[in-house]
C-alpha cells in the first residue's frame, strides 16, 4: 500500500479505517452536549464571546470559525483533527525506523481508547486539538522553541495541558535540551498565555475561570476529589482498559534494570494526569492525557522482545480491549457508551 499510495496516503487510509471502526464501537455524536454547546456557540464569534463560560479556551472554536465549521459543525472539525492525529502517529513511527505493524498498533491503541472514542461519541469539546498538540509536543522534545509554541497553542485550547509541564521538561531533558534552555521557554509560553488570557478577560467575565476551580479548595482542599472519589478507580481503568498493561509491564522491566529515569518518564504523564482530580471531576477525559505513557511503554517493550513475540501480543490486546464495553466516568456518574449497532436497533 505504501508503494502505491505513498506513506502519507497509507497513513490517511489507515486513519480513516480506524476512525470508522471506532465509530462502530461507539455511536458517533450528532450534536454537542454539556460544555460542547458552549464551544459550538463560541465558534460562531470567538472574539465576541458574549458571556460564554468557555471563552478562554479559544483555539478550537477559532479554527472552527476560520474554516467555516461553526456551530454544530465543530463536531466535524474534531473528527478531522482526530483523523489527522491517527494518521500522524502512523506516519511518525514509520519514518522513525519502525515497521508497519507496530506503527499501526500505536495508532490503533489511540483509536480504541478514550482519546479518540470520547471525540467520536461525545464530541463538541476541545480534546481532539489538545491530543494532537500533545502528541506533537511528545515527538518534538529536542526542539525547544517549537515545543514552546506548541505548548502555548495547547494552553489556548485547554489549560489542563499545564499539568503535564514537568513531563514535557523531562522529555526535553532526555532529548538533550538542558533545563537552563527549556525552562525559560516554558516561562515565556506561560507569560504569553497570561497576556492573551488577560486580553480575553477584558471582554467578558468567564465563569470557568481559575477562581471557579480554586475557590472551593479554600473551604476543603479535597473538594473536587471527593466529588469524583466513588467512581474514580473505574474512570482510571476504563480510560485505556487493558492498554494500561503496557506501561505497567514497561515500568516493571525498567525497575528491574534500575533505569529509574526512563521509568519516571513513563510514570509521570499518568501521575500528572491524575493530579487534575484536585481541580476537576471529568475522570475519563483527564486520564486520556496520559496516552504518551502507552507509546513510551510500547517503545520499552520493543527494545526487549522480538517482533514475533510482541506483535501478536499487541494485536491480541487490541482485540481483547474491544470486547469490553467502553465506559465514561465524570465525577461519580458512570455512563456506558452505546455502540452504533445498539443505537440503530434501538431506533
Amino acid at each position: 500500500m505504501e508503494t502505491k499510495c505513498s506513506l502519507w496516503g497509507t497513513a490517511l487510509i489507515i486513519a480513516t479505517l480506524l476512525l470508522l471502526l471506532g465509530a462502530l464501537y461507539v455511536r458517533p455524536a450528532v450534536e454537542p452536549v454539556s460544555h460542547g454547546v458552549y464551544y459550538a456557540e463560541l465558534s460562531k464569534a470567538p472574539f465576541d464571546p458574549n458571556g460564554n463560560p468557555e471563552a478562554y479556551r479559544i483555539l478550537t472554536p477559532l479554527i472552527a470559525y476560520l474554516t467555516g465549521l461553526r456551530g454544530n459543525r465543530i463536531l466535524i472539525l474534531n473528527l478531522i483533527l482526530t483523523w489527522a492525529l491517527l494518521a500522524i502517529i502512523y506516519r511518525h513511527y514509520r519514518t522513525h525506523e519502525r515497521s508497519a505493524f507496530p506503527s499501526l498498533m500505536r495508532a490503533a491503541m489511540l483509536a480504541f481508547s478514550m482519546p479518540t472514542l470520547f471525540t467520536i461519541h461525545i464530541n463538541g469539546y476541545t480534546d481532539a486539538a489538545s491530543f494532537l498538540l500533545l502528541f506533537l509536543l511528545f515527538v518534538n522534545g529536542e526542539r525547544a522553541l517549537l515545543s514552546g509554541a506548541l505548548l502555548l497553542l495547547a494552553m489556548l485550547n485547554h489549560e489542563s495541558v499545564l499539568f503535564l509541564a514537568p513531563f514535557l521538561l523531562l522529555l526535553q531533558a532526555k532529548a538533550g535540551v538542558p533545563l537552563r534552555r527549556s525552562l525559560p521557554i516554558l516561562i515565556v509560553s506561560l507569560a504569553l498565555y497570561g497576556v492573551i488570557r488577560l486580553m480575553l478577560s477584558l471582554q467578558v467575565v468567564v465563569e470557568y475561570s481559575i477562581g471557579y476551580y480554586l475557590q472551593p479548595l479554600l473551604r476543603d482542599p479535597f473538594y473536587w476529589i471527593k466529588k469524583a472519589s466513588q467512581a474514580y478507580y473505574l474512570g482510571f481503568c476504563t480510560a485505556f482498559k487493558l492498554f494500561w498493561l503496557i506501561p505497567l509491564a514497561a515500568v516493571i522491566l525498567l525497575w528491574q534494570e534500575r533505569r529509574y529515569r526512563d521509568m519516571l518518564l513513563i510514570v509521570s504523564p499518568i501521575v500528572l494526569s491524575m493530579g487534575q482530580a484536585f481541580l476537576a471531576i471529568d475522570t475519563s477525559r483527564m486520564l486520556s492525557m496520559a496516552f504518551p505513557a502507552i507509546l513510551l511503554g510500547i517503545e520499552t517493550l520493543e527494545e526487549r522482545f522480538e517482533a514475533a513475540r510482541l506483535e501478536p501480543a499487541l494485536l491480541g490486546l487490541c482485540g481483547a480491549n474491544l470486547l469490553a464495553p467502553q465506559i465514561y466516568v465524570a465525577g461519580n456518574a458512570i455512563y456506558t457508551m452505546q455502540t452504533l449497532l445498539g443505537w440503530l436497533l434501538r431506533v
